[in-house]
């Protein structure tokens, strides 16, 4: 009996050669356009092949380069739900012949597990019977699949899904739940695409191109920390084949002389975990990123967070990660000012006495703050404590989807931000706390507010009782000299303060206050 062995961590190698006319995945049958804006299309043909787009009611030309790569930019198009022809032909007599394709809003669903959760594996399942959305299509990628260890032309598996309740059961909860919410309040003939990229397990390392990891500081680290557990897998799996190979030949002389094989040992039966290629510096990215790339987009909706959460060290690097990735995605669409919508991490007890999920939450609040055309969405109540992946997933595709109306439709009554803390100041021996984007706060169990701790100069954090007044919280008898406040910062807080639209209160940490 033979048994055949693999490398886990050998990565897909990019196929460079194809003299054919072809297009990325991304143009295919059902697939949607983005409205409003200038559409790259591209593919590869004979180099020096003449190639026509034909879009009705526009046609534009241009010339395959020498490495075959063409590009053609579309003219700004209406929102339209008649489904039109996108055909593509070469002076080589190759046509190709996309058809069913709309133009609406296309949105790029970033992230790993929370992301890709299925809406069947939603607490709200059954969203998926009625959902027969003729203006709702998805892009999916084959899952657990698509790393590349340099920028490919295309991703893996990738096609285009009409929503039916067939098909709705699968669409990312997140993404299906937005797109639902955010077509409510558009105009009933704009189609909603959702564009799946999310992968389980990931960090963001992985999902941000190699040249900018290499170039950053904290990139860096990450490439090391990245580079020595390859090594040190590579050295395990070495030992694990050596021994499966004694064992290997042992059984094969039992067999050959008509004796009993011997017993596999239970640590051989199956190779040992470690690093997986889409766990790679910058795979995804390769893989499922940049072949999408610039495929014309409404905005950006990015959950993840947890696979950089392992301790404090990793979630201050994302602190400067998750920065760089923006600037590089929107480089790579051209859109310097390309939205991003970032789903800040909910509550969860980790089993990991390191894990640091507070800190992580703070640079994606901080992220925001600095970094123009960005939102983000409070999830800090939609948490289970002891699963990392919530099953509430209506409520984050709906907070998302207000932050993408008022952000980027720009719909200013629109209220789509919780309370965020504004300043703190002592007043005859309070402290009170004061909060922007909100009138009036409440309790959500109407009881006292919960999760507001008080430090002194020993920095050692104590619950500390607070009363709301209006837009404020009030703590009295706040003891002289040097004091710090901050509130829901635990990996699972015990947090109950919203604002009249039931949207909660977001993480904060006060600076010292005198």
């Amino acid at each position: 009996m033979k048994i055949g062995f693999h490398f886990l961590i050998a990565l897909i190698t990019v196929e460079t050669t194809m003299a054919v006319l072809h297009v990325p995945a991304v143009f295919s049958d059902h697939m949607v356009l983005q409205r409003e804006t200038l559409l790259p299309v591209w593919g590869w043909a004979d180099p020096g092949a003449t190639v026509t787009v034909r879009f009705d009611p526009s046609e534009l030309t241009t010339t395959a380069s020498s490495d075959g790569r063409w590009e053609v930019l579309l003219p700004k198009q209406n929102a339209s739900n008649k489904p039109k022809t996108l055909i593509i032909q070469s002076s080589t007599r190759e046509q190709l012949v996309i058809r069913d394709v709309l133009v609406g809003d296309v949105w790029i669903l970033g992230g790993q597990s929370n992301m890709g959760w299925s809406v069947k594996q939603s607490s709200e399942a059954d969203a998926a019977s009625r959902a027969d959305h003729a203006w709702l299509r998805a892009f999916q990628q084959a899952p657990y699949e698509g790393a590349t260890d340099q920028p490919a032309k295309n991703v893996t598996g990738g096609k285009w899904v009409r929503c039916t309740p067939t098909t709705a059961p699968h669409f990312s909860a997140v993404g299906f739940f937005f797109a639902e919410a955010l077509h409510s309040r558009l105009e009933d003939k704009v189609p909603v695409a959702l564009v799946h990229t999310a992968m389980g397990g990931t960090a963001i390392e992985s999902w941000i191109d190699l040249p900018a990891l290499e170039s950053n500081a904290a990139g860096k680290v990450g490439a090391d920390f990245f580079r020595k557990a390859v090594a040190s897998y590579q050295a395990k799996h070495a030992q694990w084949l050596e021994e499966k190979h004694a064992w290997q030949t042992k059984a094969d002389q039992a067999e050959a002389k008509g004796l009993p094989q011997p017993g596999l040992p239970p640590h051989l039966e199956k190779e040992p975990d470690g690093v997986k290629p889409y766990m790679l510096l910058a795979a995804l990215f390769n893989g499922k990123i940049a072949p999408l790339q610039p495929f014309a987009s409404r905005g950006v909706i990015w959950y993840q967070g947890e696979g950089n959460a392992a301790d404090t060290a990793a979630a201050n690097r994302y602190g400067e990660l998750l920065p760089l990735m923006i600037k590089r995605w929107r480089l790579g669409w051209r859109n310097p000012t390309l939205p991003f919508i970032v789903v800040q991490l909910p509550g969860y007890e980790s089993p990991s006495r390191w894990a640091d999920w507070p800190t992580l939450r703070a640079h994606q609040a901080a992220t925001v703050e600095k970094t123009p055309h960005t939102a983000l969405v409070v999830t800090l109540d939609l948490g289970t404590e002891h699963d990392i992946h919530p099953v509430r997933k209506q409520p984050v595709g709906e907070r998302a989807a207000l932050a993408a109306l008022k952000m980027v439709d720009r719909r200013p009554n629109i209220i789509a931000e919780g309370p965020r803390f504004l300043e703190a100041t002592r007043e005859a021996g309070q402290v009170r706390l004061r909060f922007q984007h909100t009138d009036d706060l409440i309790t959500s169990n109407k009881e006292a507010p919960q999760g507001l701790e008080l430090a002194g100069a020993d920095g050692i954090y104590s619950p500390v009782s607070a009363r709301i007044e209006k837009d404020m919280l009030v703590v009295d008898s706040v003891p002289a000299g040097p004091v710090t406040f901050r509130y829901a910062w635990k990996n699972w807080p015990l947090e109950n303060i919203r604002d009249g639209s039931g949207l909660p209160l977001a993480p904060f940490r006060t600076p010292p206050l005198p």
